[in-house]
């Protein structure tokens, strides 16, 4: 639920967008968005998944195992996040706080999940649910 939520919220944004900002402007909007989420794929690196199934294997070390993740995510997150916003200032045409803003929303988006898969790997799925239908439409 929480999935198709936040697809058709992306789909009504992008719709909006497209009405709004006209063909030159979406276009851009369209390359903020692809760098943005590219640079959201690439600051996970695993670790989710990595996360999940230690948690559900080893389960007296959770705090300790929930803590690093997070930790490594924010620091992957925050060095992807600043390689992108250097690429995309020297970029003729970019608008650097539109790029930021984008990143950021994702980054974001993406640390929820990865405390979503935290939640999953210690059977915390419910929670998990309500958590990633909050930041579906929230994003």
């Amino acid at each position: 639920m929480a999935e198709g939520a936040g697809r058709a919220c992306q789909f009504g944004m992008i719709y909006a967008a497209q009405r709004r900002l006209g063909p030159v402007a979406y276009g851009e909007f369209s390359v903020l968005l692809g760098i943005a989420f590219l640079a959201s794929v690439c600051a996970d690196f695993g670790i989710q998944l990595t996360t999940t199934r230690r948690l559900s294997a080893v389960r007296e070390a959770v705090a300790e195992t929930a803590g690093n993740a997070l930790w490594m995510r924010g620091a992957l997150a925050l060095a992807v996040a600043l390689a992108v916003l250097g690429v995309g200032s020297i970029r003729a045409g970019v608008d650097i706080v539109a790029l930021a803003g984008l990143v950021a929303g994702l980054m974001l988006s993406s640390l929820a999940e990865t405390c979503g898969y935290i939640l999953r790997g210690i059977n915390g799925v419910g929670r998990e649910t309500g958590m990633l239908l909050a930041l579906r439409l929230a994003t």
